[in-house]
């Protein structure tokens, strides 16, 4: 996939995840950072990293399995995930209310 772009090849994953719950935690919550290839032809492999909400993070890794087979269909290749958290994200952590402000 030499001339996609990340977002390109991301929305493509996204459509490629077959589990509708997942495929919508993926596109509110997480997005592709990066995508490596090694190999020639036909014995490409691809290691992807997937940016994450701090908050799911967790359970995305219970699911990765999913999208590794998404993005493996996708380049037609395997492909390994690994999920870091998304640092700049605008969503906003849930944070524990701290009890003075209750008093």
């Amino acid at each position: 996939m030499p001339n996609q772009s990340h977002k390109q090849i991301w929305l493509q994953v996204l459509e490629a995840v077959e589990v509708p719950s997942t495929r919508m935690l993926l596109s509110q919550q997480a997005k592709l950072k990066s995508l490596h290839s090694q190999g020639i032809l036909f014995l490409k492999t691809y290691q992807a990293e997937v940016e994450v909400s701090e908050n799911w993070i967790g359970m995305l890794q219970s699911r990765k399995y999913i999208v590794e087979d998404a993005f493996s269909k996708v380049l037609n290749g395997k492909t390994q995930v690994c999920f870091s958290v998304d640092t700049a994200s605008s969503i906003p952590s849930i944070e524990k209310p701290d009890p003075s402000d209750f008093f």
